[in-house]
C-alpha cells in the first residue's frame, strides 16, 4: 500500500492505455536535502493493474548542474532547484520532479548599524546538510524601507553590497527563486536583515553634574497614602515618593532602602510605562501582587518579590475568547498564604 500511495503521489509516468503496461517512479518524498541522497525506484504494473518485475532501468536527470543520479536511481543534489527524473525500462518511461532544499538559511550580517556614506558587504547563504555553503546559489538583492516601498537611506548591488545615502530605517532583502513553480514544493527563499542608518557625529558628550558638584546620593522620602506591610523577616514595604518624583513600592531591610518597582520603568509592552501604583498586599513569606497603571498600555496586575515584579494581567492582552483584554478593573487585592 506504502508504495502504490507514493505512487499516486510522486509518479509522473505515461499512462498505458487499457490493457497496457504502465510505470511509475515512487520514492519516500519528493524533496532532498543538500548533503543528501534520496533513493528513487520504479513500479511496474501490467494492464491488469499487478505489479510485476521490471527489466533493467536507464535512469537520467533533466540538469546534472542541480543533481546527479546514480545508475540505481540514487538522487544527489549538488545545489538548489526542481530537477526531473526519467526512468526507461521495456520501452515505458516515467518522470517525475525533485526538489532540492537546503538545511538552512541566513544573511550575514543579521543586522547593521551605519553611518551616512559607509559601505557593507551582505551575504546570503544557504547551508548543506553538513553547515557548508551551498555553491551556486542566485540570489537576488533589493533595499526597502520598513514598510516595504523603495529606500532611500540605502541601495544595494546585485552582489549584496550595500551604500548608504541618508539617515533611517532599512531593509537588505534577499530572494532566491526556484527555477520551477510547482504546487506542493517550496517557491522561494527570501531573507531580510534590518539597516539602521545614522548621521555622524560631530560632536562630544560629557557627563554633567548638577549644581551640588556630584551626583546624588540620597533622596527625600515623601510619604503616600499607603499601607505598611511587613515579613516575617522583618522586612517593611509601602508606596512612597524620592524627591517627589518616583513613585514606586519601597522596601526597607535592615537599614537598607530598595525601590521595588517604580514608575517610569518599561512594562510588558514597547512604549508603555508605570505610571501609578494603585494598591499592593504582601505575603509574610515576602511574595507580591501589585495593581498598578501603565502610560500606554492601561492597568495591569503584576507579581514578585523583593527582587522584581512579573506582569502576568494586562490590558490588552489576548486571552480565551477575546482579542484582548480592556477595561481590567479589581475589587479586591490580596494574597493567600497558599498562592495569589
Amino acid at each position: 500500500m506504502g508504495l502504490i500511495r507514493l505512487a499516486l503521489l510522486l509518479g509522473l509516468g505515461v499512462t498505458a492505455l487499457f490493457g497496457q503496461d504502465s510505470l511509475r517512479i515512487v520514492a519516500d518524498e519528493n524533496t532532498v536535502l543538500v548533503g543528501g541522497t534520496l533513493a528513487l525506484r520504479v513500479l511496474l504494473r501490467d494492464g491488469e493493474g499487478i505489479p510485476r518485475p521490471t527489466s533493467a532501468v536507464t535512469w537520467s536527470v533533466n540538469n546534472a548542474a542541480i543533481a546527479t543520479i546514480s545508475d540505481t536511481g540514487e538522487l544527489r543534489p549538488v545545489t538548489l532547484g526542481i530537477v526531473r527524473i526519467t526512468a526507461r525500462t521495456g520501452g515505458l518511461a516515467a518522470e517525475v520532479p525533485i526538489q532540492s532544499l537546503p538545511r538552512d538559511v541566513r544573511l550575514v550580517p543579521a543586522t547593521a548599524t551605519l553611518t551616512v556614506g559607509v559601505t557593507q558587504q551582505f551575504r546570503a547563504e544557504a547551508l548543506d546538510t553538513n553547515g557548508a555553503v551551498i555553491p551556486n546559489v542566485d540570489w537576488t538583492w533589493q533595499a526597502n524601507d520598513r514598510n516595504g516601498n523603495s529606500s532611500g537611506a540605502i541601495s544595494v548591488s546585485n552582489t549584496g553590497l550595500v551604500t548608504t545615502r541618508g539617515d533611517g530605517g532599512a531593509l537588505v532583502r534577499a530572494t532566491y527563486r526556484y527555477n520551477e513553480q510547482l504546487t506542493g514544493l517550496q517557491r522561494d527563499w527570501v531573507l531580510t536583515a534590518p539597516v539602521d542608518v545614522v548621521v555622524p557625529a560631530r560632536y562630544q558628550v560629557n557627563r554633567l553634574l548638577n549644581s551640588r558638584e556630584g551626583l546624588p546620593t540620597s533622596f527625600e522620602l515623601r510619604s503616600r497614602s499607603s499601607m505598611l506591610w511587613g515579613t516575617e523577616d522583618g522586612q517593611l514595604f509601602f508606596n512612597a515618593n524620592l524627591d517627589g518624583t518616583a513613585n514606586g513600592l519601597l522596601n526597607w531591610n535592615n537599614g537598607v532602602w530598595r525601590m521595588v518597582s517604580a514608575g517610569g520603568q518599561p512594562r510588558f509592552v514597547s512604549g508603555s510605562l508605570a505610571s501609578e501604583f494603585r494598591t499592593h498586599s504582601i505575603l509574610p513569606n515576602g511574595q507580591i501582587l501589585t495593581w498598578e497603571d501603565t502610560r500606554g498600555n492601561g492597568t495591569q496586575l503584576s507579581r514578585g518579590d523583593v527582587n522584581g515584579l512579573r506582569p502576568f494581567l494586562t490590558e490588552n492582552a489576548p486571552m480565551a475568547g477575546t482579542e484582548g483584554t480592556s477595561g481590567i478593573q479589581i475589587t479586591r487585592n490580596s494574597t493567600s498564604s497558599g498562592g495569589w
